[in-house]
């Protein structure tokens, strides 16, 4: 017995030791990612992501519970030290910037396309900024919360473009450090182990797109998990302000307005209802100040397509009946259904004593009826997948980071092969999980 104890004792010191090697290399990978590796670099880009991919599995999955605290923070230190990365993955960065400098010079950004302020020499509004643009001709369509960071960072720095960065990253790493904080707390309700926030906190894409690429779903998520939080417990104003909040940082997190509404009217309490929508007029006054963002909501529906599943095959078919592209008709519809979808689950969902669940399931009808799906859209269902018992957000989010393989060549290309690969392994495991689900359901219930 004694020699089995030693010998226990010895493989769980060498698995600590390979564990933190393992987390060492895991960090240097991602700064090597963030700092090193432009996007059209997709072979050091891949070998990158696999490894960095690989180590995430591996540790979150065989990581200590009692090492969670060290988990915290090394995590929370690569995030701090890709606040001086600068994006290389994406270049939205610079409509952020663009957006801050036209508040700075008094300009609304919604008034105006950066091609019809460009002539007009406005200080900080040049030609440099304005070729790094990637929809010049369309009027923004970022929220609140976030044209307030745009303007911190331009005010405190007017013709500085990587310090406007840093600033702007410096506000969605205090962000990152509110999700992790409020996590861990939801998982405390819900009796759920604390180390499944590994799967949000080592995860590549969540550091690559939010505290390398600045991201605004870091944002949106954090004021998500308060306004959860709160929800939980049961405090209704918090709640509401917080989920207002949430959607003035990204729009995406209005989708659970329909289920919070039916689970509150389920339970006759107006009131945190009331105060949702008074929130969120409040917090959209800035931005429907001007329409011409309902412009650009219009041409993301109607024109923009990128990593879609349903919509491409839709596509797909038009084209072989008609000769060209149907975008303007399928994507309102597949709007129009989506929608429908989500309201209708959202009832169904009204009395389940985790929302959370019923929020993953919405957010993924959203996705699957969607034109356009970037990797930094996954943010906000991998957070919701820590608190259930399905893993195939956590293997999205690995796949997408595969549409990379985009910019690899001299003009942009999407790879229909790697879309088909993505979403493939996405719905088998969506029917494997779900039926999985059903077969442990029935065996419990033939046992009682």
């Amino acid at each position: 017995m004694e020699a089995l104890i030693k010998n226990k004792l010895k493989n769980l010191g060498t698995f600590r030791f390979t564990e933190w090697i393992l987390l060492l290399f895991w960090g240097v990978t991602i700064i090597c990612i963030a700092f090193f590796t432009e996007r059209y670099e997709h072979q050091r880009l891949f070998i990158g992501l696999g490894l960095s991919f690989g180590i995430y599995f591996y540790l979150s999955i065989n990581a200590l519970e009692n090492n969670l605290r060290a988990y915290l923070v090394v995590a929370v230190l690569i995030r701090f030290i890709l606040i001086f990365s600068f994006p290389k993955l994406s270049d939205d960065i610079y409509r952020f910037i663009w957006d801050g400098r036209c508040w700075v010079n008094g300009i609304h950004p919604f008034q105006y396309t950066p091609a019809q302020l460009l002539p007009k020499s406005i200080p900080g509004l040049d030609q440099e900024l304005f070729q790094k643009l990637n929809s010049p001709n369309y009027y923004s369509i970022y929220p609140l919360i976030c044209q307030i960071a745009f303007y911190l960072s331009s005010f405190a720095s007017p013709n500085n473009i990587f310090l406007n960065a840093l600033l702007i990253k410096v506000f969605l790493f205090a962000c990152e450090l509110i999700t992790l904080s409020m996590s861990l707390k939801i998982l405390s309700l819900n009796k759920l182990p604390a180390s499944r926030i590994l799967w949000y906190l080592l995860n590549p894409m969540i550091l690559l797109e939010i505290c390398g690429n600045a991201h605004f779903e870091g944002a949106m998520v954090a004021f998500l998990s308060v306004a959860i939080y709160y929800f939980m417990k049961k405090k209704s104003s918090y709640s509401a302000l917080f989920f207002s909040l949430s959607v003035a940082s990204k729009m995406l997190t209005a989708l659970f307005y329909p289920l919070l509404a039916f689970v509150e009217i389920a339970h006759k309490k107006l009131k945190f209802i009331l105060q949702l929508v008074l929130f969120t007029v409040l917090l959209s006054i800035p931005l429907f100040l001007n329409l011409n963002i309902l412009d650009s909501l219009n041409l993301y529906f109607n024109k923009f397509e990128y990593n879609a599943s349903m919509y491409y095959l839709l596509r797909w078919v038009g084209i072989k009946l008609t000769g060209y592209n149907q975008i303007a008709t399928i994507g309102p519809v597949l709007s129009i259904i989506s929608t429908i979808c989500i309201i209708l689950w959202s009832f169904l969902g009204r009395h389940k004593t985790k929302p959370t669940d019923t929020m993953l399931w919405i957010l993924t009808i959203y996705l699957i009826f969607a034109t356009t799906v970037h990797p930094w859209y996954l943010t906000t269902l991998l957070f919701l997948a820590i608190f259930n018992k399905y893993y195939y957000p956590i293997i999205w989010t690995s796949l997408i980071m595969l549409t990379y393989l985009n910019y690899g060549y001299d003009t942009f290309k999407e790879s229909i092969l790697v879309v088909f690969i993505e979403y493939f392994v996405v719905f088998a495991m969506i029917i494997y999980e779900t039926e999985l689900l059903k077969k442990l359901k029935l065996k419990w219930i033939q046992k009682n």
